[in-house]
């Protein structure tokens, strides 16, 4: 392993950009690698929820997405993760 110091934005980063283009796989492993270095940060939980749900895994997503609801996000990422809690809280 590097000396250098570890950040989980390079990998969440990645994540996001990997979710634009459809790549939800390589979304979901980007997210999954940023975790370890901010297991609390929200927005990662989000968007790693986001990933899942696309992917058809929607008990993975509701549990990223009940984890972002007990951390810090912006008005915005709020928002998104309340659309997102009620449709995966829909009956199937």
């Amino acid at each position: 392993a590097s000396k250098g110091p570890h950040w989980a934005d390079p990998a969440e980063l990645t994540g996001e950009a990997l979710l634009r283009q459809g790549d939800f796989a390589g979304a979901t492993a980007a997210f999954r690698q940023a975790d370890p270095f901010a297991p609390h940060w929200g927005r990662n939980h989000l968007r790693w929820g986001e990933a899942l749900a696309r992917q058809g895994d929607g008990d993975g997503a509701r549990d990223q997405f009940l984890a972002a609801r007990n951390f810090d996000l912006d008005a915005g990422d709020r928002a998104r993760l309340k659309v997102w809690l009620a449709f995966a809280h829909r009956p199937a």
